[in-house]
């Protein structure tokens, strides 16, 4: 007899759209501190026999951080590019000190250029955020100049009324527009216009952008790194007799 069960037609593994993505970012961040394990490469035999006395053939990576400890804003500074991605990739240490997280002002930046100045997603969070926040002061505001209109009434006229918080004089979230929006016009907005030969020289003959940012290590953090996997030095011995004296301070412990 037949089978009652059909098959799904599906012949391999389907992935989703991030899954590229995912992948990608599993190859970057595989290390979750900055030392790492390498096996070396090796025959197979080599490796059965070291296996039947239960040996490997792994080195420890430790890689050694250069950094700078600031006083003034009680962190260690890491300036060099190199370290400052393995230090984020392996265990995400420190931030951008123009970056609210993942050193990426650089790549803001040329993304900026390459866009026409678009904002970014971490640039458009920002100025969403902005925008709920004047939103909440002007529909506060309005709300007590009903408040204040009505107080009036009742002061001249002896008349109760009772203040909506609905209506026109009440922004809500569907009519509500930033100032910038509503007060610019669609004939304001000059056409887009194509780029001329001399625009598109002068945009090649652009100079390079310089990476302005560093990472900035708490004292903890560098604490952590220095002592338990001896992998950020701090280059002036002055400075770490500085960092030792504020990092004992009772105020950083308890903090």
């Amino acid at each position: 007899s037949m089978s009652l069960i059909q098959p799904t037609g599906r012949k391999g593994p389907r992935f989703g759209k991030g899954g590229g993505r995912r992948n990608n970012n599993n190859q970057i961040y595989a290390c979750a501190l900055p030392v790492a394990l390498n096996s070396p490469r090796s025959d197979s035999f080599s490796r059965s026999l070291l296996g039947l006395v239960g040996l490997r053939l792994t080195t420890l990576e430790t890689p050694l951080c250069r950094g700078v400890f600031d006083e003034a804003t009680r962190s260690v500074w890491v300036l060099e590019k190199e370290y400052t991605m393995l230090l984020w990739r392996r265990g995400f240490f420190g931030k951008g000190d123009l970056s609210r997280s993942e050193p990426s002002w650089l790549s803001r930046q040329v993304n900026n250029r390459r866009t026409g100045n678009r904002l970014t997603a971490e640039e458009v969070t920002a100025k969403r955020r902005a925008e709920r926040k004047q939103f909440k002061i002007d529909r506060a505001r309005a709300i007590a100049q009903v408040a204040a209109e009505a107080e009036e009434i009742f002061k001249t006229e002896g008349r109760v009324v009772v203040p909506t918080l609905s209506g026109p004089s009440i922004p809500s979230g569907a009519t509500w527009k930033p100032a910038s929006m509503s007060t610019e016009s669609p004939e304001l907005v000059p056409p887009p216009v194509e780029d001329s030969p001399a625009a598109k020289e002068e945009e090649a003959e652009e100079e390079p952008l310089e990476d302005l940012e560093h990472l900035q290590l708490t004292l903890p953090e560098a604490f952590f790194l220095m002592w338990n996997f001896d992998c950020l030095a701090i280059e002036d011995p002055n400075s770490v007799r500085v960092f030792l004296r504020v990092l004992l301070d009772p105020k950083v412990l308890l903090a």
